[in-house]
């Protein structure tokens, strides 16, 4: 199984605007009963719902613009496709 945490997003260089965009998919995906931070609850879910044989491994997902071009986009593209409206 892999599942992201939102909470494990890195970036350089540093950007306020990038964190805040994390932190409101964060909010977002709670408001709608969602959890953006489950990556780290995996294991005690796993257990707790039967799995015995059970192996955790963090990873981090890196992206810069000279590693991957249309990296700084995917983070706009992923906003703006869960983004909801609020009036």
């Amino acid at each position: 199984m892999i599942e992201g945490d939102h909470g494990s997003a890195y970036f350089y260089p540093r950007s306020d605007v990038a964190q805040k965009a994390i932190n409101c998919q964060v909010q977002l995906q709670a408001l709608h009963g969602g959890n953006a931070l489950i990556g780290r609850e995996i294991y005690p879910l796993l257990y707790k719902a039967g799995f015995s044989d059970c192996l955790v491994s963090p990873r981090m997902v890196y992206v810069d613009s000279r590693k991957h071009p249309s990296g700084a986009n995917q983070l706009l593209a992923m906003a703006k496709h869960w983004m909801v409206p609020i009036s």
